[in-house]
C-alpha cells in the first residue's frame, strides 16, 4: 500500500498537483514509518526514498523546515542502508546530502550548507559520477563564490567546467546520457 502511495505521489507532482501529493506521500510515509524497524533494509529503503520524494515537494512548496526535518532522516536511513549495501546506496546516500546542502543554502545555514555539500562531493567521487561530482562541485564552487571566498570557489568552479568539457568531447550530456552520433 505505501509503495503505491508513493507511486501515486509522484503522479500527482508531475500533474501539478503537489499539494495532493504530499498528502499521499505523507500518508505513505506514515505507513511505512510504523512498519520500519532498525535491520529491515528493503523499508528503509523505500521509507528513505518516500522522505526523500516528500522533502522536494515540500521545497517547492516552500516550506524549507519540514524538508531539512525529512531529507535529515532519509540522509540517517541511507547512511544505515551504505553500511549495509554501499556499491548499492553511495549514490542516494550522496544525493541526500546534495539536497541537504541545497536546503541548507536555502535557510541560510553557511556552514552547515557547506560541510553537507562537501560530503556530497567526496561520495560521489568514492562511486566515480563525474557528472554528479560536476554538478556538486558547481553547488559548493557557487556557495563559496556568493560568500565572498573567491580563491576557495574558483578551482571548484575550474575543476566542475573541466570535467563537463571532458564529458561534452566524449559526447556525454552530463544530464542525459551519451549522445548518438550525427548521421
Amino acid at each position: 500500500v505505501a509503495l503505491t502511495l508513493r507511486l501515486l505521489g509522484g503522479l500527482r507532482e508531475r500533474t501539478d498537483r503537489v499539494g495532493h501529493a504530499i498528502t499521499t506521500l505523507e500518508r505513505a510515509a506514515s505507513l511505512l514509518d510504523r512498519m520500519y524497524r532498525p535491520g529491515d533494509y528493503e523499508n528503509a529503503e523505500n521509507l528513505a526514498g518516500v522522505l526523500h520524494d516528500l522533502s522536494r515537494y515540500h521545497e517547492a512548496e516552500e516550506r524549507l523546515d519540514r524538508s531539512l526535518e525529512l531529507m535529515r532522516r532519509s540522509l540517517a536511513l541511507y547512511g544505515e542502508l551504505t553500511q549495509h549495501d554501499p556499491a548499492r546506496f553511495r549514490g542516494r546516500l550522496a544525493s541526500a546530502w546534495l539536497s541537504l546542502g541545497i536546503y541548507l543554502r536555502k535557510t541560510g545555514q553557511d556552514e552547515e550548507c557547506r560541510a553537507a555539500l562537501a560530503m556530497s562531493l567526496d561520495n560521489y567521487r568514492e562511486i566515480g559520477d563525474r557528472p554528479a561530482v560536476a554538478h556538486a562541485l558547481c553547488l559548493l564552487g557557487e556557495h563559496l563564490a556568493e560568500a565572498g571566498e573567491f580563491d576557495r570557489a574558483r578551482p571548484l568552479l575550474h575543476e566542475s567546467a573541466g570535467i563537463l568539457e571532458d564529458l561534452a568531447w566524449l559526447g556525454i550530456d552530463w544530464d542525459e546520457g551519451p549522445r548518438p552520433e550525427a548521421g
